[in-house]
């Protein structure tokens, strides 16, 4: 829906209402913009100074942890593919022997801000918590990656603490690369290709967390989207203005359909489905599908990370049928969060995919060996 509202104030189009909002929402990112290289001005001064840095006053404290560290993040706000290329990391993680801690902040969870503190998700043996409990992305990743230990709340530095004390010896960042009060041996960062600098302004004009020159701190650079060689050599270059790091292409790869409960895989080719999202770029879940041979005749958007509620679910059913789909499907950040004890009418199932690298395969192997 935000990104909706952003293509048309990146579009042509002119209006008295349009243009103000252009130049609004341009002044308020020039206030975040000078926010952002405040702060990094003073990690840098950190890092050079460390506690003797000279300014004082600002409580700037990097810690860093007697393990391993590696970021996954990027500079733009949403929807680059950070949660499965942190999957695709974290398996090459555990396939080394690694002790392998996941950090995450669950972002809208009822973990973020426990009073608490940071909780344990996932002990080496699978979810503990609910995706409801911990959010959608940490649960997903904890049953894709059941082997690792799993830590979600928005202090990164205390979920750092435990993973160690339980045993960790490399601790793995997930949406990384802001939280600066971590010290991280590699930072990897990922963009995509099709607007790899969040509409070339920061927010909330454009979606920029950081200026392109943050990309000058990545160990490694992942183009998400890099569907031929062409865009791949352009972002390349692009990035290359920014940063020495080596540079990789990755592509999302359908891999089955399954039903809810995952006791029946749907065969899904030259079906009619009503698909639904609630993710930051939902379009590119609608190009999957139709990359797939699907038929999709309703396509309902629901805000990144919201759960589709009963009545959601009710009425989708209800114009599914009118619609004469065959089938409901979602993408398996929404499933997770579905009840698939629940009688429906009509099958609903989620769409199961991977990152594959396409471009740099032994670059990238490569630059994790590096790594740990």
């Amino acid at each position: 829906m935000i990104t909706a509202f952003l293509d048309k104030l990146h579009s042509p189009k002119r209006g008295i209402l349009l243009d103000a909002m252009r130049i609004i929402l341009y002044i308020v990112s020039l206030f975040y913009r000078l926010v952002m290289y405040i702060r990094n001005s003073l990690f840098e001064s950190y890092i050079k100074w460390g506690a003797n840095m000279p300014t004082k006053l600002f409580k700037i404290k990097i810690y860093e942890p007697n393990a391993k560290v590696i970021s996954i993040g990027n500079i733009v706000a949403g929807g680059t593919g950070k949660t499965p290329l942190t999957l695709l990391v974290g398996k090459k993680l555990l396939e080394t022997n690694k002790s392998l801690a996941i950090l995450s902040r669950g972002y809208k969870a009822k973990m973020e801000n426990a009073k608490q503190g940071p909780q344990i998700i996932c002990d080496g043996n699978g979810p503990l918590k609910t995706a409801d409990e911990c959010g959608d992305e940490p649960y997903l990743m904890s049953r894709s990656l059941p082997k690792a230990l799993f830590y979600v709340g928005k202090n990164r530095v205390e979920a750092a603490k435990l993973a160690i004390e339980a045993g960790a010896d490399t601790l793995l960042l997930d949406d990384g690369m802001q939280y600066r009060s971590l010290h991280r041996d590699h930072d990897i960062v990922v963009i995509d290709a099709r607007d790899p600098f969040g509409r070339d302004h920061f927010l909330p004009r454009g979606f920029l967390r950081e200026h392109p020159r943050a990309l000058s701190r990545a160990s490694l650079i992942i183009v998400n989207h890099a569907s031929s060689e062409n865009i791949f050599q352009k972002l390349k270059e692009k990035v290359g203005v920014w940063s020495d790091a080596p540079v990789v292409g990755v592509t999302p790869q359908y891999i089955e359909t399954l039903s809810l409960d995952e006791k029946t895989k749907l065969d899904i080719k030259e079906k009619k489905v009503l698909a639904f999202c609630g993710i930051a770029k939902p379009k590119y879940f609608f190009e999957l599908l139709e990359k797939q041979g699907v038929e999709v005749v309703s396509r309902e958007v629901l805000p990144d990370h919201e759960k589709a509620s009963k009545s959601f679910l009710i009425k989708a059913m209800q114009k599914a049928k009118a619609l004469k789909a065959d089938c409901i499907l979602c993408t398996e950040k929404d499933a997770v969060k579905i009840n698939s004890n629940e009688p429906f009418s009509q099958t609903i199932g989620y769409v199961k995919i991977k990152l594959v690298v396409t471009y740099g395969k032994e670059v990238f192997e490569k630059a994790i060996s590096k790594m740990v």
